[in-house]
């Protein structure tokens, strides 16, 4: 059989909910919080051309109730990227996300800059979001930012890197999320 030449081929870029989801029941709450305290991504579209699968059940399973409450939906093989610092970084005050394997958040994927834009966290403890000036450009809730923009984020909004689609989850959204989803099977 020939090979589709109309998807488009990304690579993995970290471990599917599955995973977490089997990690929360072998290691616990407790331990699963201590090992995951950042934010993550999720993503949401690998193509802007595939619609979201929506469902059509009266009555949501678990699984299908997570993924509504982030206004998605989501799979078990939704694909997570943790919002985490390297400790070899070169910018101790951002958190840098790119292409390029020494970014912070290394994103591999066709139209992401090699460093195509950086998260921080203000005094209050927020997360704010600036583009670095990307070829592509980052987009906020698909209001595209200006080159150097910084924004705030808030739980379950939409980034886009060029035209990849992520969700931003707080790492407690992100745990109350799992436990929605319940035991993957």
């Amino acid at each position: 059989m020939g090979r589709d030449t109309n998807r488009e081929e990304t690579p993995e870029l970290g471990a599917r909910l599955r995973t977490y989801l089997e990690e929360l029941g072998r290691i616990g709450e407790r331990a699963f919080r201590q090992k995951y305290p950042e934010p993550v991504l999720l993503r949401v579209s690998i193509a802007p051309s595939v619609p979201p699968r929506e469902f059509n059940t009266a009555v949501a399973p678990p699984s299908e109730r997570g993924a509504r409450l982030l206004g998605t939906a989501l799979s078990f093989d939704t694909e997570v990227v943790h919002v985490a610092k390297r400790p070899d970084s070169a910018f101790p005050d951002r958190i840098g996300v790119g292409r390029t394997a020494n970014t912070d958040v290394c994103l591999p994927l066709p139209n992401v800059s090699k460093y195509h834009a950086y998260f921080h966290r203000d005094e209050s403890g927020r997360y704010r979001l600036t583009d670095a000036g990307s070829t592509n450009g980052t987009s906020l809730q698909r209001r595209r930012l200006e080159p150097k923009e910084t924004v705030e984020l808030s739980e379950g909004c939409d980034i886009e890197f060029g035209p990849h689609r992520f969700r931003f989850v707080s790492s407690e959204g992100f745990f109350r999320l799992l436990g929605m989803l319940g035991p993957a099977t």
